[in-house]
């Protein structure tokens, strides 16, 4: 009776181990990929977006656009090679090391300028 016993557990356990585990079809994965990928990039832009908006001209803040933060890049999208000139020479003059100091959180290391369409 007991060789029975010990039997039939062996085979329970074969068959437990041996039988696939159905597929989590969940979206459980998404809150991890939607901090790293969204909510850590937006309040990092949303803290250079108010230092922007402080610490820049408004004549040039009309014509320039914060477009994205990557490794702390931040692209900046003008609308004409005259803006990007006069953004260029300000942020050589000092613009950018205040906008790295008030923005902290974020890493800002560099801001690249491209010319095109504001929106």
């Amino acid at each position: 009776m007991k060789e029975m016993d010990s039997q039939d557990k062996h085979l329970d356990n074969l068959r437990q181990w041996r039988i696939r585990k159905p597929k989590d079809v969940s979206t459980g994965f998404l809150g991890s990929y939607f901090k790293r990928e969204i909510q850590k990039p937006f309040k990092q832009l949303q803290g250079i977006n108010q230092a922007w908006s402080q610490l820049v001209p408004a004549d040039l803040q009309a014509r320039t656009q914060l477009d994205k933060l990557n490794r702390g890049t931040l692209t900046v999208i003008v609308n004409s090679s005259a803006t990007l000139y006069e953004l260029d020479r300000q942020l050589r003059s000092g613009l950018q090391k205040q906008l790295a100091q008030a923005s902290h959180p974020a890493n800002l290391n560099r801001i690249k300028l491209i010319v095109g369409q504001v929106k």
